[in-house]
């Protein structure tokens, strides 16, 4: 994939993520940008868009990208932020789904996790706080009234965004 061409192929069996970027002055960066991939931001451990992250009418969801404890060199651990540690959660639920049914669509894939998130605003700019657990309860009901290329119904998400704990590291 890369951001020289007006369009990317996609492998009709991988559900495409990017990380949208952590310059929210640039807006998505490509490939997020692209619409076959489900750009990703980042979120504070409060629930809000993470400052950095980059924004506009292209990013799909956030997740949580700020402090989030990781090995580092030498089996150090730390504390990383950023818009690609919140996309490797992203994948995690986006396997969740898959795990269900390999069959299902990219498109599937990604209209379930946009309409299973938690809606949130930033500037006028609309996005979805990703909630697993929500997109597998409606998972049967979803895939019962999934068609490509239709109007899927829009599901509300009745849950508070889950605040996460964050711990203190040197960095």
């Amino acid at each position: 994939i890369t951001s020289r061409f007006s369009s990317i192929e996609v492998n009709s069996d991988i559900s495409p993520l990017a990380a949208s970027g952590n310059d929210k002055e640039k807006g998505v960066q490509y490939p997020a940008a692209y619409p076959e991939v489900i750009s990703v931001g980042s979120q504070s451990a409060s629930g809000e868009i993470s400052e950095f992250t980059s924004i506009d009418e292209n990013l799909d969801v956030i997740a949580p990208g700020e402090n989030i404890e990781s090995t580092g060199i030498f089996g150090t651990i730390n504390g990383s932020d950023g818009t690609s540690i919140a996309t490797a959660q992203v994948t995690g639920i986006a396997s969740l789904i898959l795990e269900k049914d390999k069959s299902k669509s990219p498109d599937f894939v990604k209209d379930l996790i946009l309409k299973s998130s938690k809606k949130i605003s930033d500037n006028g700019i609309v996005t979805g706080a990703v909630d697993g657990k929500y997109a597998l309860s409606i998972y049967d009901d979803f895939a019962k009234n999934y068609s490509e290329n239709k109007n899927t119904p829009e599901y509300t998400n009745p849950n508070d965004i889950e605040e996460y704990k964050i711990k203190s590291f040197t960095k």
